[in-house]
């Protein structure tokens, strides 16, 4: 008696249900009828029985069963939804071979648009494409827009395929544009995507999906979850450069990223990174994972003036030395290429131990404790600086921060990473409404001793070398003994080398795996394939005068391999990349300003800080006068006279 229903499909609990509400009259008591003869023959009653109950025939319960357990759209089975009158179960269908072919209105051409596509792939080809560019689209009323263009454009390719006037749709009066308006719309109105698409939509949102993004939705301790983003910062910076003769020029950058790392239970800010660049890349991301994972202090030298650290404000590890190197237990983010490069989710997942959760992009609301962070620190500094650009080009700031328009703005990059710094501590420091009215330090002191035990932190290898966390690379040592060249590896086109690997004739040929600092090539960390320790490795001459990042020595290499930009050994390369951005036509300097202002920074930290005057014991006129001994020439007898050429007087 069961033997149309499988098994997994017997509980009738669990079939979608319908609202005999929604029928009235004979449509009402036959759709009642019907769920009860399915009931019954559910149930095992005889087929007589059901017969006679519920007034529906043998054989319409058979077909009845057939149809409930048939697949809907929705994915799940009909159900109880099959039995509604006069329901259809599946679309219209043409069995007619060929259209009518008399020029008229009512000509029964019923589904003659579906079965035409359906024979020639190319036309419903043609369709799709007209769509995707946007040729034919959905109006803001509704309406069909672009339609006599396809129409025209479907008529022609309907020629190409040899369809006379005898057949579909050019037999017809209108030629078929109606109905296909109705398959343009069907092909649009299949997914919401390409519905939204469509209509102009610039964003779509994600689809709903039953499965929970996140696994964790609330933070049960400290450091079970952190949240990870990179904001462009509403600014523009001034980049200064100074030639040897102290001429001053000014240049504007307006892409500068912060990014933060959030302890979601406590508010408390991990570690930040400001990166000067357009986009950040997967070296920053790594770099701002060291930042939460290493001891952060106060600045004890604050350049600006007036500009000082609140009573409260600080870092966790200041308060909390202890947790130096803790880990977390999630790590959300967004799906940014430079969060899910592998160097990245390798660091995460096997020296972090921590489960990664990578949210869709441009959703705020699934990271909405570093998004709002973000708002609170635009609100407080950002937009309270001069050269501000505002929230959006419409906003009141621009101008009001800016009121004469000038495009040399006092801010720097230097002052801007100061002012964050000191805001973030400050934040820390401020009461948050929503751990209770408590700054995120005196939260995170209170709950942290409940969960000491369960803080993992990362081991000593890690916490003492943390240049280890950025990613390695494996260079082969080169060198000839033939030749008399030493062991050195090449990294990045620059040779590196030291005193002991230029001994080491016993690695030539053999790996090295290499840790670097992004910010500073100057000096890498070489291990051995066993994992031991070889020593520091320099870059070999001119590259080892100012550090520099990976960027820029890319950059710099690139204008070399075109010819562009040329120095000696001698040289300073980030000098004569300044000097190449300053000279020449066309203003180099504003074609790459990121660059530049890198180039301008390095060589500012590299140079040498004026020393004091040394104090004078004695005044001039009591100081002795100092005797230099004469100096007195020595023959040279070793070197003769050589070859003297006389020449002819002008």
């Amino acid at each position: 008696m069961k033997r149309l229903i499988p098994p997994d499909l017997q509980n009738l609990s669990l079939w979608p249900s319908v609202d005999p509400n929604a029928l009235a009259g004979q449509r009402r008591q036959d759709l009642l009828n019907r769920i009860e003869a399915v009931r019954l023959y559910a149930a095992g009653t005889a087929l007589s029985q059901v017969e006679d109950a519920t007034r529906v025939p043998r054989m319409q319960i058979y077909r009845l069963v057939k149809r409930c357990i048939e697949p809907h759209a929705d994915g799940r089975i009909r159900g109880f939804r099959a039995l509604i009158p006069f329901a259809k179960s599946k679309p219209y269908q043409r069995t007619a071979a060929v259209a009518p072919t008399t020029r008229t209105r009512h000509a029964g051409s019923s589904g003659a648009m579906t079965a035409l596509l359906q024979r020639h792939d190319s036309l419903s080809a043609l369709l799709r494409y007209q769509i995707s560019k946007h040729a034919v689209y959905i109006g803001a009323r509704n309406q069909l827009c672009g339609l006599h263009n396809v129409h025209r454009k479907f008529i022609q390719s309907c020629r190409e395929l040899e369809l006379t006037a005898k057949d579909y749709p050019l037999s017809q009066a209108r030629q078929g544009i109606r109905s296909l308006a109705t398959a343009i719309r069907n092909l649009v109105m299949q997914s919401f995507a390409s519905a939204a698409r469509s209509a102009g939509a610039q964003r779509v949102s994600p689809p709903w999906t039953d499965w929970p993004k996140n696994t964790m939705t609330v933070a049960r301790k400290p450091f079970d979850i952190v949240e990870f983003d990179g904001h462009k910062i509403d600014i523009r910076l001034r980049v200064r450069f100074e030639d040897a003769a102290g001429v001053v020029e000014d240049i504007l950058i307006d892409r500068v990223w912060l990014l933060v790392v959030i302890d979601v239970y406590s508010r408390a800010i991990l570690g930040w990174n400001v990166v000067l660049s357009a986009e950040y890349n997967r070296h920053d991301v790594i770099r701002t994972i060291q930042q939460a994972l290493m001891p952060q202090r106060k600045s004890t030298r604050l350049s600006i003036p007036g500009l000082t650290y609140n009573a409260s404000g600080g870092f966790v590890g200041e308060v909390l030395p202890f947790l130096d190197g803790a880990c977390w237990e999630h790590f959300r983010l967004d799906n940014a290429r430079a969060n899910l490069a592998t160097d990245t989710l390798n660091l995460l997942s096997s020296v972090v131990g921590c489960v990664i959760e990578a949210g869709p992009v441009r959703e705020p609301t699934e990271r909405p404790f570093v998004e709002r962070f973000f708002g609170t620190l635009e609100t407080t500094l950002f937009h309270r600086l001069q050269g501000t650009t505002g929230s959006n080009p419409q906003d009141i700031r621009r101008r009001l921060m800016n009121p004469k328009g000038r495009e040399s703005l006092p801010i720097t990059f230097d002052e801007l990473a100061e002012l964050t710094q000191v805001c973030i501590a400050n934040y820390n420091g401020t009461p948050h409404e929503g751990i209770g009215a408590r700054t995120p330090l005196e939260f995170l002191t209170r709950t942290i001793e409940f969960h000491r035990d369960t803080i993992r932190v990362l081991s000593a290898p890690f916490r003492q070398q943390l240049c280890i966390l950025q990613p390695s690379q494996i260079r082969t040592v080169m060198g000839n003994l033939q030749r008399g060249v030493r062991p050195y590896v090449n990294l990045y086109g620059v040779r590196y080398s030291s005193r002991l690997l230029q001994q080491a004739t016993d690695l030539l040929g053999k790996p090295l795996r290499l840790y670097f600092d992004p910010q500073d090539l100057t000096v890498v960390q070489a291990y051995l394939p066993s994992g031991a320790e070889f020593g520091p490795l320099n870059a070999a001459r001119p590259w080892h005068r100012t550090p520099h990042s990976v960027r820029l020595r890319q950059e710099i290499q690139r204008l070399r391999r075109q010819r562009k930009l040329h120095f000696n050994e001698g040289d300073d390369p980030v000098q004569a990349y300044q000097d190449y951005k300053r000279q020449g036509p066309g203003k180099r300097a504003m074609r790459s300003p990121h660059h530049t202002a890198q180039a301008s920074r390095a060589l500012q930290a590299n140079r040498p800080s004026p020393s004091p005057p040394a104090t004078q014991t004695s005044t001039i006129q009591d100081a002795a006068p100092i005797v230099l001994p004469l100096a007195k020439p020595r023959p040279l007898a070793l070197i003769g006279k050589g070859q003297v050429m006389k020449g002819s007087t002008p």
